[in-house]
């Protein structure tokens, strides 16, 4: 009988113990494994697309941009004849708002030299500013969001409408710097 209650004891504590682990597992949870998407675009791939279509400094943003938030949905294919859409465009013009122009970067640089940066110029046109050895180019880039005027063929009157994106890192290299609420007006070199 001694033996008998001992086993029953047994019996009893290992029953206890048992539905108490498991309850005990029911709130330990395992790690969750998070899935993560293969991206459709390698380094190598990436580099040799925005190679191929970019044909300014801008246009390398832009398309570097759009790789980066699209490498998991589309594939080079898709990107490709997206390119020749009009939403491309207006993204495109979306992403200058957002693209930083440094200023030092562009000052005393010739058309050519702009039009790496830049691309393109939207507008082109003649004018005679006060106190100036003209008529002088006037170029408007990225949708009318940078003015130039070149003077003696070099970037001289720079206008950039959409002042948080702009840098200035020497403003004492330069004739004027004047930062106003929706752009800014920077003399390189003549009054």
């Amino acid at each position: 009988m001694k033996n008998l209650k001992t086993l029953l004891v047994f019996v009893l504590t290992c029953a206890i113990l048992t539905s108490s682990c498991e309850s005990n597992s029911k709130n330990i949870r395992e790690p969750e494994v998070k899935l993560t998407q293969q991206s459709l675009w390698n380094n190598r791939l990436k580099s040799t697309f925005v190679n191929k279509y970019a044909k300014s400094n801008y246009d390398k943003y832009v398309l570097e941009e759009l790789v980066k938030e699209n490498e998991y949905e589309r594939s080079e294919k898709e990107l490709e004849q997206y390119l020749n859409s009009k939403t491309f465009d207006n993204y495109r013009y979306l992403k200058s708002t957002n693209y930083v122009v440094i200023v030092d970067d562009i000052a005393g640089k010739s058309k050519s030299q702009i039009e790496e940066i830049f691309g393109e110029p939207n507008k082109k046109e003649k004018v005679n500013p006060s106190n100036a050895n003209c008529p002088c180019d006037k170029y408007t880039y990225l949708s009318n969001r940078i003015e130039i005027v070149f003077i003696n063929k070099k970037a001289d009157w720079i206008t950039i409408n959409n002042p948080a994106f702009t840098r200035v890192a020497n403003e004492s290299a330069y004739v004027s710097v004047n930062r106003f609420d929706d752009y800014t007006y920077v003399k390189v070199n003549t009054k």
